[in-house]
Formats: C-alpha cells, structure tokens, sequence
C-alpha cells in the first residue's frame, strides 16, 4: 500500500528520472569503488616489484664484495697486472651498487640506517685492500692488521646479510598485501554486478508500474 501510495505521488516524469538515475547511480558507484580498490592493488604490486629490486641489489652487492676479495687474494700471489686491473675493476664498482642501494632503500629509515654502516664498513676494507694492494711483492701483512680486515668483512656481510633478510621479510608482506587488495577488487566487482543488477531490476519495476 505504501508502495502504492508512493508511485501515485510522482509524476510520469519523477518516475522516467528514477528509472534512469537507479542504475546509473549503482554504474557510478561502482566505477568509484573499482578505481579506489585498482589504485590499492597497483601501489600493493609496485611495492613487491620494488622488493625486488633491492633484493637484487643486495645480491649484486654481496657478489661485488665477493669478487673484490678473490681478485685481491690473486694479485697478492701474483703480483700481475691483469689480477690488479681485475680487482681494481671489482673494487669501482661495489660502491656504486651501495650507493644505487641506498637511494633505492629511502623509504625504509632502519634500512637507510643500515646502509650508512654498510658504507662505514665498506670504507675501512676499501682502504684496507688498497694499502694491499699497494704493498711490495712478499712483504707479509701483519697478524692484528689480517684479523682487523677479516673481522670488518665479516661484519660488512653481516649487515649486508640482515638487509636480505628484512627485505625478505617486506616481500612477504608486502605480496600478502597484494593478494589482499586483488581479493577485495575481485569481490567489489562481483557486488558490483549484483547491485547494479538490483538497480536495474527496482528501475524496470518502476517502469512498468508507471505505464
């Protein structure tokens, strides 16, 4: 009876305006919603690609280091010019790879934090190595200044090591996140289509009740 009531009280004109607002209003709707939820999942997988590419990072970084010390270890037993031009080649770039590392760890303040002692560290090797490198053929390194070297390395690895680990861990988060919003974009779309199927339907009642 009310329903009744109501659709004597409007005009042809409020009911052809009723009719077409119902779905148009759940098609709008559902486009704010869609947008919002496309928007959280495309941030959730720029985030896991960015996870990436640090880990890479950190990987090119920790082989880098590695390369520097074995072609280090073959000038030192050699004394030739190609083993010296190899760890000399080595040893340019590992520090740009930190440097490209940092910029890409900006957002995370214990990673940013990290690197500064990655860069302390590497700076105590590199000078290390250097003077090395520089030493004459047969002079032996002295013990205390071989366990200083070695002790730094390993805490260079360390902290190098940890990073891995917490971006790991982001990875993990961070592609949960992700299924996260595709669940929620997945469902948007399926209530979407129900509500505007709704709205289609109260609108051609509308219709029909008015003619």
């Amino acid at each position: 009876m009310v329903r009744r009531r109501f659709e004597r009280g409007l005009s042809l004109t409020s009911k052809g305006v009723l009719v077409v607002a119902i779905p148009v209003t759940a098609l709008l709707v559902g486009m704010a919603v869609f947008y919002l939820l496309q928007r959280q999942t495309n941030d959730a997988q720029t985030w896991v690609e960015h996870t990436f590419q640090v880990r890479s990072r950190i990987r090119d970084a920790m082989l880098q280091l590695a390369n520097v010390e074995t072609n280090l270890r073959g000038y030192l037993l050699t004394h030739r010019d190609a083993d010296l031009k190899a760890y000399l080649s080595a040893r340019e770039q590992l520090p740009r790879t930190i440097a490209a590392l940092e910029n890409l760890v900006a957002d995370n303040s214990q990673q940013v934090t990290r690197m500064h002692r990655v860069e302390n560290l590497l700076g105590q090797v590199e000078r290390s190595m250097d003077s090395l490198s520089q030493a004459p053929a047969g002079q032996p390194q002295p013990r205390a200044e071989m366990e200083a070297d070695r002790a730094s390395l390993r805490e260079l690895r360390d902290e190098l090591s940890a990073a891995q680990d917490q971006e790991d861990q982001l990875l993990l988060q961070r592609t949960e996140a992700r299924r996260a919003a595709e669940n929620r974009l997945e469902r948007t779309i399926v209530a979407g289509g129900i509500f505007g199927l709704f709205g289609g339907l109260v609108a051609a009642l509308l219709f029909t009740t008015s003619v």
